[in-house]
């Protein structure tokens, strides 16, 4: 576990596996079972285009410095929460 970050009834932890990142989100009230799931891409910019912004956000500054993400949209017909970030650069 290399960082955890509490937000409200939220708590986020980072978890370095050689140059992936695992990002594990809990909130209080979720029952068992996976709540959101973060990937990384290479051109987010591109992913959000070919996604069509009816289905993803905008783009954001991240957790990790230097990082941007989008969650996509009830619209796109998954069944938890998902996002896209950009790379990790060391």
């Amino acid at each position: 576990l290399k960082r955890v970050r509490q937000l409200d009834v939220m708590r986020q932890g980072f978890h370095r596996c050689g140059t992936l990142i695992v990002e594990v989100v809990e909130r209080a009230e979720a029952s068992v079972g996976l709540w959101g799931l973060v990937l990384s891409v290479a051109d987010l910019d591109a992913a959000i285009d070919r996604i069509g912004v009816d289905r993803i956000g905008a783009a954001r500054e991240a957790v990790q410095p230097g990082r941007r993400i989008a969650t996509l949209r009830h619209e796109a017909g998954l069944g938890c929460a998902v996002a896209l970030m950009s790379p990790h650069r060391p």
